[in-house]
């Protein structure tokens, strides 16, 4: 009999989280039924159950349930349900899928001069982390990077967290998802998104539009120092509520200064972006953790420069194609040397293709042989 494996989705599409979800269900849906409990999005993947809440869910007790989170605050949202059902059913397993960096997005926080009321958060959220670790049965620690690498730097971190995965409920997998998810954008036959009828030299970024936290200042202001006839920014995914009115004022700025930046919104299929001979993609992260855009991007032969941050070092451990994460001067300026140096142009693109092979392995196996253990 199958077991049964539910997926507790509380993000929107185009989150690097949600797409970690939704990769995660394709690659045990076959050997599992699978569940999602999804109040916010409904029916991305066929074949598959959605239900709005925990108590739409008939459990049976003869069968093994899993029940994997990707947000300590969505544990502890669901915290009484989770020990009533824990109480009740001995073939209940909690599998949390934590991203192994994520210390960094805590003290990210700090950095930022939170409000009063955010300050409260993060200083409580240890206290949320606790109460999970009571719940849990199984981590599987999400990296953008092979663990052997992440333990031979000398981190206080990693000592602390070496100590957990000596238990067998501890597992890793390196986040390698969006090589084999882009299969599917790749056998579309929709039509290639060009930046206009004269194939300007097209500079893409895809990922939620976190104004700060993703470099999307930096990326407006290296489009500034370009030629704005020669070059167009396509800016790819969906603008966080706390954004829009940010968001706003920089199109009236963009508009001022007559530049060529669009902000796409969230599509579909937005590799269709990334299909034309004349572009390139962008990431100006200044914190990411499990960086799927890039990983997905590797996958369709085009030039790649990423800022310089910890996570896109690891993928790309060669400066060349690294600027600094606040320094849309160094940008602007390899974008250049990219479109009008093709000696540079195909060192990107050699390098690319020996980075997609580090990563171009059968991650749905892997995901599963974890699931089933």
């Amino acid at each position: 009999m199958k077991q049964t494996s539910i997926f507790y989705v509380n993000s929107s599409q185009g989150t690097g989280q949600f797409a970690r979800l939704e990769s995660a269900s394709n690659a045990i849906k076959n050997e599992h039924d699978v569940i999602w409990v999804s109040p916010k999005v409904k029916n991305p993947i066929e074949g598959i159950e959605y239900k709005n809440s925990f108590k739409e869910i008939k459990f049976n007790k003869d069968i093994k349930v899993n029940i994997i989170f990707s947000s300590e605050s969505d544990i502890i949202r669901n915290y009484i349900t989770l020990i009533l059902l824990k109480i009740n059913y001995k073939n209940f397993n909690i599998i949390f899928m934590q991203r192994i960096d994520s210390l960094k997005n805590y003290l990210f926080n700090f950095k930022k001069k939170p409000s009063f009321k955010i300050f409260i958060r993060i200083i409580i959220f240890p206290f949320f982390i606790f109460l999970g670790l009571l719940l849990i049965d199984k981590y599987i620690f999400q990296t953008p990077f092979a663990l052997r690498d992440y333990f031979l730097k000398k981190r206080i971190r990693t000592l602390l967290l070496s100590l957990f995965f000596n238990n067998q409920r501890m597992y890793t997998l390196t986040n390698n998802s969006g090589t084999q998810w882009n299969l599917k954008f790749k056998n579309s036959n929709e039509s290639v998104v060009h930046s206009s009828a004269t194939l300007k030299r097209t500079i893409v970024y895809i990922g939620n539009i976190q104004f700060y936290g993703k470099g999307i200042d930096t990326i407006i202001k290296a489009s500034k120092k370009l030629d704005a006839s020669k070059y167009s920014f396509k800016l790819i995914g969906s603008i966080p509520h706390q954004f829009k009115e940010k968001i706003e004022d920089i199109k009236v700025y963009i508009s001022r200064n007559n530049l060529d930046i669009e902000f796409c919104g969230h599509r579909e299929n937005p590799h269709l972006y990334l299909q034309n001979k004349n572009t390139i993609f962008v990431s100006a992260s200044r914190l990411d953790l499990s960086p799927n855009s890039v990983l997905e991007a590797l996958s369709f032969n085009i030039p790649i420069l990423l800022s310089d941050i910890s996570a896109h070092k690891f993928i790309f451990r060669f400066d060349e194609f690294l600027f600094g994460k606040d320094n849309a001067e160094e940008l602007s300026t390899k974008i250049e040397a990219l479109f009008e140096n093709r000696d540079y142009w195909k060192r990107n693109l050699n390098f690319v293709e020996q980075v997609y092979e580090k990563f171009n392995f059968d991650w749905d196996a892997e995901f599963l042989k974890i699931m089933n253990v």
